[in-house]
């Protein structure tokens, strides 16, 4: 394209603007001469701006659409599982409060109830039944069960069966309680006096011999369903009588029970009762009871 002399050209290639004298035009568009170039007060380049163009790129903005992610809102469906509260029916087992109270047997035991304040027993009367070996029979000794804890004795099996113990004493009387209780090995050591003559007695219990016979029912009287039972119903016990008796002035005398505690330690009997003292040092029962106890330890 050609361009007039003395004046300014302008030429637009595109984006680019081309400012030509015409003293450049030789040089910079190929025409002649030369002129230093005028000032030329071109306007502002405002074409350039429609590069704002680009800001197009807002359209990325329609990733507002993953808003549409509310939708996961949905899952307030679950608020369904409230159906759980129907469980509330669990809440039946206040039945259990309806029960109406089952009196203690002895097929319905009861737990035991500590002894109240000072008391070492539990009254009997506070005291309900605690298994089935808590019996009228049990009871009918009751305090002096409960303070040697007897009953857990016999609710674990610790009856006495297969026990052979001794009892010096005043004999006892073989009784509907002591049935069977009492070992063929008893014997009387006493003698009894009548008529001013003495002689051995050889009986093993009579009218003489309550204290012996109530020491052996406390000890050893049968389960039977009789009276009250021992400590240990099912023990085995070898009577050891030691009393003297005088008929002709009534006056009993124990004497013998230095000779008894031998003769149990020769037995080697692992228990021996004597519910007795005696006035003042009584020095052949110590010897007696060093010997059983060296003779048990070997």
């Amino acid at each position: 394209m050609g361009f007039g002399e003395g004046k300014n050209k302008r030429v637009a290639f595109g984006r680019f603007l081309v400012v030509c004298s015409s003293a450049m035009a030789l040089a910079a568009c190929g025409g002649a001469g030369a002129a230093a170039p005028e000032s030329i007060s071109t306007p502002a380049p405002t074409p350039p701006v429609t590069p704002t163009t680009p800001t197009n790129p807002t359209t990325p903005t329609n990733p507002t659409t993953p808003t549409n992610p509310t939708t996961p809102t949905n899952p307030t469906t679950p608020t369904n599982p409230t159906t759980p509260t129907n469980p509330t029916t669990p809440t039946n087992p206040t039945t259990p409060t309806n029960p109406t109270p089952v009196p203690c047997s002895l097929s319905n035991p009861c737990a035991p109830v500590t002894p109240p304040a000072g008391f070492v027993v539990t009254p009997a009367d506070q005291q309900p039944i605690r298994s089935s070996n808590d019996t009228t029979e049990y009871r009918f000794n009751y305090n002096p069960m409960e303070y040697v804890n007897a009953l857990y004795a016999v609710n674990n099996g610790w009856t006495g069966q297969g026990v052979t113990i001794g009892i010096i004493d005043s004999g006892a009387v073989e009784n509907s309680e002591l049935t069977g209780a009492i070992d063929s090995r008893s014997r009387d050591f006493g003698l009894i006096t009548r008529n001013g003559t003495t002689t051995e007695r050889n009986v093993l219990g009579d009218d003489q011999s309550g204290h012996g016979t109530r020491m052996a029912m406390i000890i050893g009287a049968r389960d039977n369903g009789q009276f009250g039972q021992g400590y240990a119903p099912d023990v085995k016990m070898v009577i050891m009588r030691t009393d003297d008796y005088n008929a002709d002035t009534g006056i009993q005398t124990i004497v013998h029970s230095r000779q008894a505690l031998n003769y149990a330690t020769s037995l080697r009997l692992p228990i021996i009762n004597r519910s007795m003292g005696t006035n003042g040092r009584d020095t052949g029962w110590q010897e007696a009871v060093a010997n059983y106890a060296q003779t048990m330890a070997c």
